[in-house]
């Protein structure tokens, strides 16, 4: 999961204009405030699904934007930076 979540914040630091606002809120809050989807639900008054879909889409979207070529190098990169 850790590593997840690094190579996600890594690609939403690069790509994370390319979402909409709502994406790149929630993702913000769930990935860098730590906040659960149940407490990011609670304060926008929509349920816990509706912000899971919204950050998985988001998820999506960023590996999307990071072109497949340099995907492996790059993940490669990303255990080899982390083993230091």
């Amino acid at each position: 999961m850790k590593n997840q979540t690094y190579r996600m914040t890594m690609l939403y630091d690069f790509y994370g204009e390319l979402l909409t606002d709502r994406q790149r809120e929630f993702f913000d809050l769930y990935y860098n405030e730590d906040l659960s989807l149940a407490e990011i639900a609670e304060n926008y008054g929509i349920s816990r699904q509706g912000v899971r879909d919204v950050i998985v889409r988001a998820d999506q979207d960023l590996d999307s934007f990071f072109p497949a070529a340099f995907h492996k190098q790059f993940t490669h990169d990303i255990y080899a930076f982390k083993s230091f």
